[in-house]
């Protein structure tokens, strides 16, 4: 019986690395399909909210004002100790539903008035929250023509032991696909998109976990008092804050 001619190693080496590199391109063309069509996609916690709703935007004048009135409150108790006066630990809650009507109708204009210069960018058309697992996640749909996108970060804000807050970003979503971190908040990265704003640069670095975001994390009222964070909790679709207000005569 005579036998097949052998197919030279050259050929059949040849052979193999093109059905594997066929392999890999149809498997890496497969990879980019799914991952185009979750970037399209909008984070599984996102809802819409219409801005021009008459009730979205009686919510979030509403949510703005209670806020306001909390944090001014004078009727806490509290304790005196020589020039100082500090109240109780107290408290308040900011359901996701509460905040994204509020960011739907009310950030803009509240940015704008208190940034110098700055305009809110057209492309954005919505900005939400959620708030759970101890993650603060914030999104925003960017919006080019007929291009719609959601780009999405998770934060987990943490106030320490010598009560700083920080507020480390931990997870970036485009749609529903995830993006390294790294990519995103990497050194060289962050000076090219801080450039010479100081101020710009130092809020990344806190975004990145290199430094808090605020060591002293307080709110000025404007009549002496301070009201200071004292911890934040993110669970339950809410954001739970504990304070103390404080006031110190010179």
């Amino acid at each position: 019986m005579s036998r097949a001619p052998r197919t030279p190693l050259s050929k059949r080496l040849r052979r193999w690395l093109l059905a594997v590199g066929l392999a890999f391109a149809l498997i890496a063309g497969g990879l980019g399909i799914i991952g185009w069509m979750m970037s399209r996609q909008t984070p599984a916690w996102w809802r819409s909210l219409d801005p021009r709703d008459p009730q979205v935007q009686a919510l979030g004048e509403n949510i703005e004002n209670a806020l306001v009135n909390e944090l001014h409150r004078a009727d806490r108790p509290g304790v005196r100790e020589g020039n100082a006066w500090r109240s109780e630990t107290w408290g308040f809650y900011i359901a996701a539903a509460d905040a994204n009507a509020w960011l739907s109708t009310r950030l803009a204009a509240w940015m704008e008035n208190r940034l110098e210069g700055f305009d809110f960018p057209d492309e954005i058309t919505e900005v939400q929250a959620e708030f759970n697992d101890g993650f603060v996640r914030l999104g925003a749909r960017l919006s080019r023509g007929r291009s719609r996108t959601v780009i999405s970060a998770s934060l987990r804000p943490e106030i320490r032991g010598d009560g700083a807050l920080w507020l480390a970003l931990e997870r970036v979503h485009i749609g529903r696909l995830p993006v390294p971190v790294g990519w995103v908040m990497g050194e060289g990265r962050l000076r090219s998109f801080a450039g010479d704003d100081a101020d710009l640069e130092a809020l990344l670095r806190a975004f990145a976990g290199r430094q808090p975001l605020m060591r002293e994390p307080e709110i000025e009222l404007g009549d002496g008092r301070r009201v200071r964070l004292l911890s934040l909790a993110a669970r339950l679709g809410r954001l739970e804050i504990t304070c103390r207000t404080e006031f110190e005569r010179d």
